[in-house]
């Protein structure tokens, strides 16, 4: 199974101190990517005041998973998940308590990768251009291409390839060779 990624990077939402998202006030939890929170987590968010709740929350940064509302949750349901828990979140918005939860689910898919046969490629941002495609043949590999590189360039996948083994989950996260979460 291939999944190719487009050339032109994918936009980001500015934020500005009057308008957007979400402030954490409250976050207790020991827990990796690789397994399951052994005891419920304490997470709390307060939404700005002139921001819209929306059924997906941005991304925190440290957190493996996907903080998500009921309708959300409900669809995510109907589809072939990895091995996964559903935390309940706190979270407010002008003093209205909403139904949120925290979607962990356990990022273990790197076993699933060819790294021989998928294809990576250095880019810079400013301005956007593609340097080169490679390929490695691990994860290690990868990890030590990363540490070279600097602030103007950056490697991302441009086709990854799925091993046979594949258990076909409709949500992965490659965390651990690029900031991403397909769906």
């Amino acid at each position: 199974m291939e999944y190719s990624l487009p050339h032109k990077p994918t936009p980001s939402i500015q934020h500005s101190n009057k308008a957007i998202i979400t402030t954490i006030i409250n976050f207790e939890c020991s827990y990796s990517g690789e397994a399951y929170a052994t005891f419920v987590p304490k997470y709390d968010i307060q939404i700005k005041h002139k921001a819209k709740p929306t059924n997906l929350l941005s991304s925190l940064s440290g957190f493996y998973g996907l903080t998500i509302d009921d309708k959300f949750k409900d669809i995510l349901q109907r589809f072939n998940l990895p091995p996964h828990q559903f935390y309940p979140v706190n979270v407010t918005h002008r003093k209205v308590q909403l139904s949120y939860y925290w979607f962990h689910f356990v990022n273990s898919f790197l076993d699933y990768i060819d790294f021989t046969s998928s294809v990576f490629e250095t880019f810079t941002l400013t301005p956007f251009n593609i340097l080169n495609e490679f390929k490695v043949s691990s994860i290690k590999q990868l990890h030590a291409l990363e540490r070279e590189a600097n602030f103007e360039k950056s490697i991302r996948p441009r086709a990854l390839v799925l091993k046979e083994n594949f258990p076909g989950y409709d949500i992965i996260s490659l965390s651990n060779v690029a900031p991403l979460t397909l769906v």
